[in-house]
């Protein structure tokens, strides 16, 4: 009777073994075919097939539900189409699965900071600092709120964290040379401009800001060169052509800035880049005299501009209110140069504003 036990005991191990074996081949292959999808995945949106890395990434979800990598890259494509609810709806599956994933804590602070809710944004970005400390993006994240809110000690503070963690972190030199310029320091904004630069050759923002402050120098062919430059590496970056544009017209020379706003309105089919070119078309014209084509293009350029764009609106503002004092409108000139001085504080600007306030008696 013993042996019979034994006998039964030995043919249900012989039975079970090779069948847990199967069943870690299939877990071991699951793995294996996941990754393969993955690795697919990421090779289609290189070469900016996003659909079918979405397809993709959502096989390796199928076979790996616990694999969150594919589901931060399936929120990203959707962050970035707009879709920003059902990114967010990812990411916070991901914290379902881990918790303490600093990467999806970071976006979720995006999110919150696009929408304007600063509080949320805040919270966010810090404890994605407190699960990883040497995270630099949450830092920069933080600086650019700071710089928003005019914070600029707390701002600096941020960004220079951020280029301790990442020494590479040009745009975060970007922003510390935007608070310099805006407290109207322009040597120290094109030392950290120059940085950024150095470190992304290609950086258009910086560079257009460094063409900006030669051409304020009176060093007018040097900004020339450096707009001229950009578009030559980078032809879908508006404000080249505007501020190309704006010294054509300093020169005199009306046709041809018409052009170069014309032709980059052509180039650049975004509907949200639209105001640069119209505010540009409505400063040319007022130049010219044609202030009643001067006021229609600066009305659409200000109805079109993001209202986080507020140093342009203020430029766009400045310029209405010039052309309204040239027809003898002077109640919406004062209106709309008091309206510039809200927008932007910056010294020079303001003073310039006053002055013409005073001499039109305004």
């Amino acid at each position: 009777m013993k042996n019979w036990y034994l006998s039964i005991l030995i043919v249900v191990v012989v039975i079970i073994l090779p069948s847990c074996q199967h069943e870690k081949k299939e877990i071991l292959s699951k793995k294996e075919e996941a990754n393969i999808h993955f690795n697919l995945g990421n090779e289609y949106f290189q070469l900016g097939k996003v659909d079918k890395a979405v397809d993709e990434w959502k096989k390796t979800i199928e076979l790996t539900p616990e694999n969150i990598s594919p589901i931060n890259n399936m929120a990203i494509v959707l962050y970035n189409n707009g879709e920003k609810e059902k990114a967010v709806e990812l990411w916070n599956k991901v914290l379902k699965v881990k918790p303490d994933d600093a990467f999806a804590l970071n976006n979720i602070g995006n999110y919150y900071k696009d929408k304007g809710d600063y509080e949320g944004a805040m919270k966010s970005f810090k404890k994605a600092l407190e699960v990883f400390p040497a995270y630099y993006m949450p830092h920069y994240n933080l600086g650019l709120i700071h710089y928003e809110k005019k914070e600029y000690d707390n701002a600096v503070a941020e960004l220079r964290r951020a280029i301790e963690l990442n020494p590479q972190d040009a745009y975060s030199y970007y922003i510390i040379g935007n608070i310099h310029r805006d407290k109207g320091d322009m040597e120290n904004a094109v030392k950290e401009w120059r940085n950024a630069v150095n470190i992304f050759p290609r950086f258009s923002m910086a560079k257009s800001e460094i063409a900006s402050y030669l051409n304020l120098k009176g060093e007018t062919n040097s900004a020339f060169a450096e707009l001229e430059s950009i578009i030559k590496s980078d032809p879908n970056f508006a404000p080249a052509y505007v501020s190309l544009g704006f010294i054509l017209i300093e020169k005199g020379d009306f046709d041809k800035a018409i052009d170069m706003f014309t032709n980059g309105q052509k180039i650049n089919k975004e509907e949200n880049k639209r105001f640069y070119f119209l505010d540009g078309l409505g400063w040319v014209n007022y130049k010219k005299g044609k202030y009643k084509e001067s006021l229609e293009y600066l009305q659409e350029a200000i109805n079109l501009t993001p209202a986080n764009e507020t140093k342009h609106l203020a430029q766009e503002y400045y310029h209405i209110g010039m052309a309204y004092a040239k027809i003898g409108n002077k109640a919406l000139a004062k209106q709309n140069l008091e309206k510039a001085i809200e927008l932007d504080k910056n010294e020079k600007f303001v003073a310039d504003i006053k002055m013409v306030l005073s001499r039109a008696s305004l």
